[in-house]
């Protein structure tokens, strides 16, 4: 095992090596190239310009490791425009820029480095496994992370851990500067489509990813996961996913996002998202026409205190916590898709938009949700007060139980449809938000993550009940336990 020095040139001064002594360092690639299993290649403070591949692997108990100094800043500078992120559209190729591209390697580790302007991807990753980035910092770029495999090689165990990434730093998404239809670039509309990546993003993988704690702020998506559909095997009441499997969300920080937060495309299976906060996103959870097998969503906070957009008269602006299915006159009489163990349990949310509106799903069950909504006197964006749920369509499949909120006419206007809608409604607040100054560049807009019960819910309480996996085994609830989001160990859950 060596310790290997790199540079942005192969001049290196007493100002960049310090205190050490006999430093010698190459450029970056040539390094990587020399790496060998257990290696640490340390980059020395300045700017790098030249993108690397890296195609070389490590062993699980001697990973190769690339990381930037504890002191000063390695900065990867992709020299882009955002116009040329427009290359490769939503799925990137190897052939499309990024500044670190990892092939057909394993066990690699990246830690703290700065990239700036790498359009379209700061880092892709083709049928490579076990890759860790940690506590790297993302500005400007199409997708911070994007991932492949081909048919003779998976890609599987991705880890984000501490990655900072916001997409948009002159916020012009949110201010509607950038408006959701740019974005999307439909015929006749301005082409801001370079914008439409994600923090993380990727097609066709076989999965085993973790992204945790985490920071992603002005964002079009944070997360964004699609497959084939030929991926969706089984039946409509138990169908079987073999992509976009076993990926874990938890612990991260969601703000400003214009689009959709965590977004499965098509398919998932053995997802569990919880223990995260979630500021001002248009659409936190996005599971429209995802077939969905053993899907947990458990002990989030999510606060939206003002619409995406900027400007009241423009379309997408609504918001909402769950995106389900369009109605079938806006989307071709599609029928849901085929979903089995689609939960939702212990979430706090306090929120100027609806739960969820204009939405279907085959199957998904939510309990012991507390559900705040502001008052028309909202103090940023006066309004009606809005309504939990607003024109669903109600099928059998479709549960939420034990859910407290202080929509004066909650449950009962519900109860005429189809699936069941039960639980409180309170006079009171649900939550005592902590007054803030909201901050556009803040971590979390400036709230601090917290959403405090108010006496008016503390009273109310779960009974037991048990989620069973596909895995054969169950995540046990407790007697007792209070009504919305509470940190997964206090819910007694050890494993997820």
């Amino acid at each position: 095992m060596a310790r290997i020095f790199a540079a942005p040139t192969t001049r290196v001064t007493k100002q960049q090596r310090k205190d050490e002594e006999n430093v010698w360092a190459l450029d970056l690639q040539t390094v990587i190239n020399k790496a060998q299993p257990g290696d640490v290649i340390d980059l020395l403070p300045g700017e790098y310009v030249a993108p690397v591949v890296i195609a070389v692997s490590g062993t699980k108990d001697k990973p190769i490791t690339i990381r930037g100094p504890k002191d000063g800043i390695a900065r990867m500078e992709g020299g882009r425009t955002r116009e040329q992120g427009r290359a490769g559209g939503m799925k990137p190729t190897d052939g499309d820029f990024a500044f670190i591209k990892i092939f057909h390697a394993e066990h690699i580790r990246i830690e703290r480095l700065n990239f700036e302007n790498c359009w379209p991807c700061s880092i892709f990753v083709r049928s490579a496994q076990n890759i860790d980035i940690r506590n790297c910092r993302g500005r400007g770029s199409r997708y911070f992370v994007y991932a492949r495999q081909t048919n003779n090689r998976d890609t599987n165990g991705i880890t984000l851990d501490g990655v900072n990434w916001m997409q948009d730093p002159y916020f012009e998404m949110w201010d509607g500067k950038v408006t959701w239809k740019d974005v999307k670039a439909k015929p006749d509309h301005i082409d801001n489509s370079f914008f439409n990546g994600a923090m993380f993003g990727s097609f066709d993988i076989r999965g085993d990813v973790t992204i945790r704690n985490c920071e992603v702020s002005h964002a079009f998506n944070a997360i964004r996961m699609d497959i084939r559909r030929k991926r969706i095997k089984g039946t409509k009441s138990n169908p079987r996913i073999s992509r976009n499997r076993h990926v874990r969300i938890y612990n991260n920080k969601f703000s400003f996002i214009r689009d959709n937060a965590v977004e499965p495309e098509k398919g998932a299976e053995d997802w569990a998202v919880y223990n995260n906060r979630f500021f001002n996103c248009h659409a936190a959870l996005s599971l429209d026409g995802v077939a969905i097998r053993d899907y947990l969503i458990i002990g989030n906070w999510f606060l939206n205190t003002e619409r995406p957009g900027g400007r009241p008269k423009q379309k997408n602006t609504g918001g909402k916590i769950f995106k389900f299915l369009a109605p079938p006159h806006l989307t071709d009489d599609m029928e849901p898709a085929p979903r089995k163990g689609l939960w939702s349990v212990f979430n706090s949310v306090q929120a100027r938009t609806n739960y969820a509106v204009e939405g279907r799903s085959a199957q998904w069950t939510d309990r012991y949700t507390l559900m705040g909504l502001y008052p028309k006197e909202h103090p940023i964006e006066p309004a009606p007060l809005q309504q939990v749920f607003e024109f669903m369509t109600w099928t059998a499949g479709m549960e939420v139980t034990d859910m407290v909120t202080n929509e004066p006419c909650f449950p009962r206007k519900y109860t005429a449809e189809g699936g069941r809608v039960s639980g409180h409604s309170v006079s009171e607040p649900v939550f005592d938000v902590t007054p803030f100054q909201p901050n556009l560049s803040a971590p979390l807009g400036g709230w601090n993550g917290e959403l405090n019960r108010t006496d008016a819910v503390k009273g109310f309480t779960s009974t037991a009940f048990k989620i069973k996996r596909r895995t054969g085994k169950s995540l046990t609830f407790r007697t007792g336990l209070p009504h919305g989001a509470s940190p997964v160990a206090e819910l007694g859950l050890k494993d997820i």
